[in-house]
């Protein structure tokens, strides 16, 4: 009896580290590493592939994921043989694509072949989707069925960041976690242990920063020693001697022949302790790599900002320079005016002293007389130009008539009074070359040619003999020059 209670007592000591966790479904921890993969190399756990529908490689501590089949998702098993049934995963991914219906995720309890298991997934429209695909069919636990089973999360940031997934196992029963912030929890009595991996969805375009598992089995085989130590010792203290268990029967004798005992073990447990210390040291410097990633994007994307707020700087630099020149530019008109204001004002001066200002008044009122002189003449020459176009209209009409009329008189054989000048005596000369001369019968019916010569030779006398007076339209000319 005293053993079993000491027994109780051990095993309550050990499992007191696992009972304070407090999760909805999974309560207990995984101190151990099982597999802890950075991508740092290529290796064999995870495929390479290159093809017309899959472009999956290992570059830059990153699995990049390419699934160029628009069609069909794709599974990536890792080639890790495990046969756990507790166990956490974590891994850190994000998309990179523009397709806006891919998805990344990652796969546990797989049964090979796309027999069984399931899929948690994440996609750019920040939701997550839990799925189990039998027999490859995909049937979705999360969710509804006229949203395909994703469901929407505040857990998930924006697209370019990277976004841990977590899955936590024991007893058949799961919780989910996205960014450690419990999302879902459901429980599962089919599968004891299984494949695990990644998943990407048809057209998608991802990366995966690291894909980590931890485990529970190390601890619990590490109390089953503890135990079965503290039991061999006991009966070894029970069949070597009996006698002096039976003389030290009291508590305090008790105590005294079990303390090595309890030193021993918890020596063990210190060392246990501190395995999981380390194991959380871990898990919290794969966190502070993640947001140092997390945080080095944003410093890139702040790094594009400012050079792009650089280039502006340099065009603003270029039209602060010019604006400079101008500056200059105008700094010296302005002296320039200055100057010459400056010049200005000593005829200023000059005019503004009293002794000049008679000067001034006189020299403006001349000025003013003189404007308005230069006004009137321009007004009589406009005047006396008017007057000139009319006289000459007159004078081209008075021409015209005359010729009408020394026609007529010719036809009607009168002399005309005007044959003194110049333009009937042209006029009339013209007609006896051109035209047949009137008609001048004598009685009998036949023209006399002596009378004709004879009044030739009179109109070539009157002709000869007449002065010609100044014509009045030259006069007027005289006039209008004078009048300039």
């Amino acid at each position: 009896m005293t053993k079993l209670l000491v027994l109780i007592t051990f095993i309550s000591i050990q499992l007191l580290p696992f009972s304070s966790i407090n999760a909805q479904k999974v309560k207990i921890e995984f101190p151990s590493a099982a597999l802890i993969e950075g991508f740092s190399s290529a290796n064999e756990l995870w495929p390479v592939l290159v093809d017309a529908n899959n472009l999956y490689i290992i570059q830059n501590d990153l699995y990049i994921l390419n699934r160029k089949n628009k069609t069909s998702p794709y599974l990536l098993y890792c080639k890790w043989e495990n046969d756990l049934k507790e166990f956490q995963i974590r891994s850190s991914l994000r998309l990179t694509g523009d397709d806006p219906n891919s998805s990344i995720g990652i796969i546990f309890m797989g049964q090979g072949q796309s027999k069984g298991g399931f899929i948690f997934e994440i996609n750019t429209k920040k939701q997550y989707r839990l799925s189990q695909f039998v027999h490859g069919t995909l049937n979705y636990l999360s969710g509804e069925t006229k949203t395909n089973g994703w469901v929407k999360t505040s857990a998930l940031k924006s697209k370019s960041d990277f976004h841990i997934l977590e899955v936590r196992v024991a007893n058949k029963e799961y919780d989910l976690y996205i960014n450690n912030q419990l999302i879902s929890s459901f429980t599962e009595l089919t599968y004891k242990f299984g494949k695990m991996g990644l998943f990407i969805g048809a057209g998608s375009k991802a990366e995966v920063d690291y894909f980590h598992v931890y485990s529970s089995k190390e601890k619990e085989k590490e109390i089953v020693d503890s135990a079965k130590v503290f039991l061999n010792l006991m009966d070894s203290i029970g069949a070597n001697d009996e006698s002096a268990i039976s003389s030290h029967a009291n508590e305090e004798n008790i105590n005294d022949a079990i303390e090595p005992i309890i030193e021993e073990s918890g020596n063990k447990f210190t060392e246990a302790e501190k395995e999981q210390n380390d194991t959380e040291d871990i898990l919290a410097l794969t966190e502070a790599i993640v947001k140092f990633k997390t945080q080095i994007n944003k410093l890139q994307d702040k790094n594009e900002d400012l050079e792009k707020k650089l280039k502006l700087m340099e065009k603003i630099k270029k039209a602060i320079i010019t604006l400079e020149k101008q500056v200059i530019e105008s700094n010296r008109v302005n002296d320039s005016i200055r100057i010459s204001n400056k010049e200005l004002n000593k005829f200023k001066e000059i005019f503004e002293d009293s002794d000049n200002k008679d000067i001034v008044i006189i020299l403006s009122k001349s000025l003013k007389k003189e404007k308005l002189r230069n006004q009137s003449l321009i007004k009589e020459n406009k005047n006396l130009k008017s007057a000139y176009h009319s006289l000459k209209d007159s004078i081209a009409i008075i021409d015209q008539n005359l010729i009408q009329l020394a026609l007529i008189l010719e036809e009607n054989n009168i002399t005309s009074p005007f044959k003194e000048t110049n333009t009937t005596d042209s006029t009339n000369t013209e007609l006896s070359e051109n035209e047949m001369p009137p008609n001048n019968l004598n009685n009998s019916g036949v023209r006399d040619d002596k009378e004709k010569k004879s009044e030739k030779a009179e109109k070539n006398a009157n002709i000869v003999s007449t002065p010609k007076p100044e014509p009045e339209k030259v006069q007027v000319k005289k006039a209008v020059k004078r009048s300039y």
